[in-house]
């Protein structure tokens, strides 16, 4: 579940480091929590900031911003869906060494196959 990952890297759960690297980015532990909205209900969840935060991540070649860019291109959260782009941000994450963009891509590629199938 895309939505799940994204939390556990914003928490620092998933892809071991993936927190404190960020924070290295310049990119605050809570300002992600704020951002990406956090593991629990008491922070409110705003997708334009975490757009703007995880593209900010992406732009430095960060493996986990560029998979988390991925994901809200895919679900049109903080901006206009865009398969084609998630697609390609979760192919630059594999290649930046986000083994877990590989799931992403694979789940993806096949959605856009059955979309391409029903037309």
């Amino acid at each position: 579940d895309l939505l799940a990952l994204e939390e556990e890297a914003v928490a620092g759960r998933a892809g071991g480091d993936a927190l404190a690297h960020q924070t290295r980015l310049g990119l605050e532990p809570e300002q992600l929590r704020r951002g990406a909205g956090g593991a629990d209900d008491s922070v409110s969840r705003d997708l334009a900031q975490a757009f703007k935060l995880f593209e900010r991540a992406a732009a430095q070649g960060d493996p986990w911003g560029l998979n988390n860019l991925g994901g809200l291109y895919e679900m049109g959260w903080g901006t206009v869906a865009d398969r084609n782009k998630a697609l390609e941000l979760y192919k630059q994450a594999l290649a930046a060494g986000n083994t877990q963009a590989q799931q992403n891509i694979d789940r993806l590629t096949a959605t856009i196959a059955s979309a391409a199938q029903a037309q």
